[in-house]
């Protein structure tokens, strides 16, 4: 249990920085300067037909040691530009092609974790739901098998489910992710949380003194 929590994590993380550059083909401009000022998650520049997405930079990547340069240089890599914002947001610039292959691809990706925490035999999850906007996760468990340690399972439904709102066009105020660990004979709740409450502990955590 305790291993593979470790490796869902690890992975997690990698998943959240590699998706910042998930997809390619288009032509990058240059990385210009970022104006503090609030802008909408997205922008379409009619004449180009690209997109300005902006997210929260604690989904693309959560571990401290990634640094801008590199969020940055993965977007580069594949075909399109990156701002890190004076408010810690990340701002993509990609055409609609590649925001619809990063949407569908998310959804497979997501999937195919699904298919890997039920056939795994660590835990109790025996089906996950999930709904269109990814903003709704029902995981169904054996209660005889459960236990609460499994809801760390939940960081991968949180950091999924919230990238794929942001690069759908959902306000970063806007975007939650819930999780519920149901009970697949009774239908009972047996634990929940949500993306927000995560980030709201973070931030929590972060303005205490050190």
């Amino acid at each position: 249990m305790k291993r593979y929590l470790r490796v869902a994590g690890a992975c997690c993380v990698a998943g959240a920085v590699l998706f910042s550059a998930g997809c390619g083909g288009a032509e990058s401009g240059g990385v210009g300067e970022s104006t503090p000022s609030p802008t909408p998650a997205v922008q379409v520049d009619e004449g180009q037909q690209t997109i300005d997405i902006t997210v929260q930079r604690s989904l693309v990547a959560g571990d401290t040691e990634t640094t801008d340069d590199q969020i940055v240089q993965a977007a580069k890599d594949k075909g399109m530009t990156a701002v890190v914002n004076p408010d810690g947001s990340v701002t993509y610039t990609m055409t609609r092609a590649q925001q619809k292959q990063m949407l569908d691809e998310t959804k497979v990706n997501v999937q195919d974790s699904i298919a890997g925490f039920v056939n795994d035999p660590e835990n109790s999850f025996t089906a996950v739901e999930v709904n269109d906007e990814m903003s709704q996760f029902t995981v169904k468990v054996d209660a005889a098998r459960y236990s609460p340690l499994e809801t760390l399972y939940g960081v991968v439904f949180y950091v999924s489910g919230g990238l794929y709102q942001q690069f759908a066009g959902v306000d970063s105020d806007a975007v939650d992710v819930t999780v519920e660990y149901v009970d697949d004979a009774t239908g009972e709740v047996l634990d929940s949380g949500s993306l927000r409450e995560l980030l709201d502990a973070q931030a929590q955590q972060e303005q205490q003194p050190a």
